[in-house]
């Protein structure tokens, strides 16, 4: 009874110490699949436009997962997707990493020889986890699916128009290049070339300091869509001081100039050091899971918390079992104030090691505090696993060595064993008596030696 109920001590022991040690299972976080908008719709659409919204698709799962688009209905030829900032970068599928979002941009290319009336149909949207086959009957490959509708108003009539909603100009110091920009809306139903053109002069004289121009390239923007168009002011040969600019934004497309808007904006250059530098690392993490010959994913989120913009740069190093085994230094990041910035950067992992990665920003002459992230490769995982197994055979013993001091039937032996030794001895007579108790304790002591008088021993 009492050695069954030891046992059970023992093994919840032992349970209760891997779990110290090595860790409890940690629970998968609930998410989902979120696709917006629910409806895209184009009105008053020119035959021979082109068109484009922005669809959101979001991965609230604990995993990659695989989006697949494919457009359905009287629309689908006329239907492509792509990069949001680069439209040569044709899409049929994209990977949403775990707990982030992506925009697709949805192009619709209205025929020249289209019909004036409406065009609906759909973008059918379908998700798999990654790592699974996309082979229908495998079960864990069937994920959320979802239909977007789609629907398109043709019509005859040209509205070729736009305007400027806002211009502005980036905190600046002597030496920096701060961009002047202007937003813009198209309010037609043709796309719109827009170019922004800039005469910057002093305030205080009027004098002409810098005239500058986007001619070698415009911005488009598609009708029902905002979009900036911005140029950049070399300011190294400039003083400090207050300055004026004019911006006048111009849509060159379709053959002819047509002027959307004027602006002035007054503005100061300060002296160099004049706007703080200030900056925090908020994250790092490992994205994926590091297999020897592959490599680890960092990702890194560098948030500008000071007064003007910042080229950021990640460095650091990755340590295998504490020795520095690949340096990190990242491309630089324009960080504007207030804003962040995200490092994705993908560092080699050659051997099973247990592995450390030490980065921190460097921006401007000044540093983050540094961040660390670890993470194990391999079965034996390095130094880091045989300080785990070390210490959970520490414990274990631990454990059974204290359950068994504290054995019931172990204190009830100890019991017994001071009873008997206070209890008083039978007193022997004569001499006989007395030799056999000589032989007793010889017997227990071997090297006492009997002698004549010792048959006169009395107890």
């Amino acid at each position: 009874m009492a050695t069954s109920r030891v046992a059970r001590l023992v093994v919840t022991a032992v349970a209760l110490a891997c779990t110290s040690v090595l860790g409890a299972p940690s629970a998968r976080a609930e998410g989902g699949i979120g696709i917006a908008p629910a409806k895209l719709t184009f009105d008053d659409a020119l035959r021979g436009g082109s068109y484009s919204t922005t669809l959101i698709l979001e991965n609230g799962e604990a995993s990659d997962v695989e989006f697949s688009l494919e457009p359905a209905g009287d629309i689908a030829p006329w239907v492509s997707f792509t990069e949001p900032d680069d439209r040569s970068q044709m899409l049929t599928s994209l990977t949403v990493r775990a707990g982030d979002r992506a925009d697709v941009r949805v192009q619709v290319n209205v025929p020249n020889d289209a019909a004036n009336g409406a065009y609906t149909g759909s973008v059918n949207v379908l998700s798999r986890s990654v790592g699974t086959s996309p082979d229908p009957g495998n079960a864990a490959a069937v994920g959320l699916g979802a239909s977007v509708d789609v629907s398109v108003a043709v019509t005859g009539t040209e509205h070729r128009q736009g305007l400027v909603t806002d211009v502005a100009i980036d905190k600046a110091e002597v030496g920096m290049r701060p961009r002047l920009l202007a937003r813009v809306a198209n309010t037609g139903n043709v796309g719109i070339d827009a170019v922004l053109a800039v005469a910057i002069t002093e305030a205080a004289t009027g004098r002409a300091v810098a005239l500058l121009g986007s001619s070698e390239g415009f911005f488009p923007v598609d009708p029902g869509q905002q979009g900036e168009v911005f140029v950049a002011w070399d300011t190294t040969d400039q003083r400090a001081g207050d300055y004026l600019a004019t911006l006048t934004v111009v849509d060159r497309a379709g053959g002819s100039e047509l002027v959307l808007g004027t602006h002035e904006l007054a503005f100061r250059l300060e002296p160099r050091g004049t706007f703080t530098r200030r900056g925090d690392l908020e994250a790092l993490q490992v994205v994926n899971q590091p297999e020897r010959g592959g490599s680890a994913r960092l990702r890194a989120r560098f948030v500008n918390t000071g007064e003007i913009e910042t080229q950021a740069v990640l460095v650091g190093g990755l340590y295998a079992d504490g020795e520095l085994v690949e340096p990190i230094e990242s491309q630089p990041l324009l960080a504007r104030a207030g804003t962040g910035v995200v490092f994705d950067i993908a560092v080699p992992v050659r051997f099973d090691a247990q592995y450390r990665v030490e980065v921190r920003v460097s921006f401007d002459g000044e540093q983050t505090p540094m961040r660390t992230a670890v993470f194990r490769v391999g079965a034996s995982g390095g130094s880091g696993a045989v300080v785990k197994g070390i210490a959970l055979a520490v414990s274990v013993f631990a454990v059974v060595g204290v359950l068994f001091v504290a054995s019931p039937s172990r204190q009830r032996r100890r019991r017994q064993r001071k009873r008997a030794r206070l209890q008083p001895r039978p007193v022997l007579v004569g001499a006989r008596a007395a030799r056999r108790e000589a032989q007793r304790r010889l017997r227990r002591r071997p090297w006492l030696r009997l002698t004549k008088e010792r048959d006169h021993l009395r107890v």
